[in-house]
C-alpha cells in the first residue's frame, strides 16, 4: 500500500502494488473494491501507464490520479498525465503534459501539482495546478507560469483557467498575484476552491 484517500461516505482510493509488482489504483467508490488502472495499461497510442501519485476519491466516489508513461513518442515533456473517472466505468484524460493550456499564452503544460476534487448536483470537477514551458512560442515566463487549472466534466471545452500569477486580485485590482501555491484545496461538494499566493 502507498497512502490512502477516504470521501465522506467511507469510500475509499490507494495505490498497491500486485504479487507482480505491478503498481496501480484501487477503490470502492462504486460499491465493490476494484482496480482502476494499472502499470501497463495503455493511455493513448503506445503510452503506457507505469507509475501512479497524487490519487483523489471524489464525493461522488469516483477517483482521480496523475501517471507517469513510457512507450514509444513519450519524452521528458509528455510523459506525465492527470486522468480521472467521471461515470465509475473508466479513466478519462483531464490533461497531459506537453498540452496546449488554456489561456497560457501560447504555452504548454510543462508539469502538474497536487490535484483537488470537487463535484456539484450535476457533474464532476478536477481542479489542477500547474507550470507551464516557457520560453520558445510561449509568451509564458518565470514570472507568470505557474495557475491554477478547472476541469469540468461534463464540459466538452476542457480545461478553464481559475488563477495564473500575475493576475490582478478581483478584490483588490491594485494588487497581483505572486507564487501561486502548487496545492488548491476545495470544499469538496462544492465548486469553491481554496489556495495561497504572495501578493505583488
Amino acid at each position: 500500500f502507498s497512502g490512502i484517500c477516504i470521501n465522506d461516505d467511507g469510500a475509499v482510493t490507494f495505490e498497491a502494488s500486485t504479487v507482480t509488482k505491478k503498481r496501480g489504483i484501487w477503490s470502492n467508490g462504486s460499491g465493490p473494491l476494484l482496480n482502476r488502472a494499472i502499470t501497463a495499461d495503455v493511455l493513448v497510442g503506445t503510452a503506457a501507464m507505469n507509475t501512479f501519485s497524487d490519487f483523489r476519491i471524489m464525493p461522488s466516489g469516483e477517483s482521480a490520479f496523475t501517471t507517469k508513461v513510457n512507450g514509444g513518442g513519450v519524452t521528458a515533456a509528455n510523459d506525465v498525465a492527470l486522468l480521472a473517472e467521471f461515470d465509475a466505468s473508466s479513466n478519462s484524460l483531464v490533461a497531459y503534459e506537453g498540452d496546449a493550456a488554456a489561456d497560457g499564452m501560447g504555452a504548454t503544460i510543462r508539469q502538474f501539482f497536487e490535484p483537488a476534487v470537487s463535484q456539484s448536483a450535476s457533474t464532476n470537477y478536477v481542479i489542477y495546478p500547474a507550470r507551464l514551458v516557457t520560453g520558445g512560442a510561449s509568451t509564458a515566463t518565470t514570472s507568470n507560469d505557474t495557475g491554477i487549472w478547472f476541469f469540468d466534466a461534463d464540459a466538452a471545452a476542457g480545461s478553464d483557467l481559475m488563477v495564473r500569477e500575475s493576475q490582478s486580485v478581483d478584490a483588490i485590482p491594485s494588487l497581483t498575484y505572486g507564487n501561486i501555491s502548487q496545492r488548491a484545496v476545495t470544499g469538496g461538494s462544492n465548486q469553491a476552491y481554496v489556495f495561497t499566493s504572495r501578493l505583488l
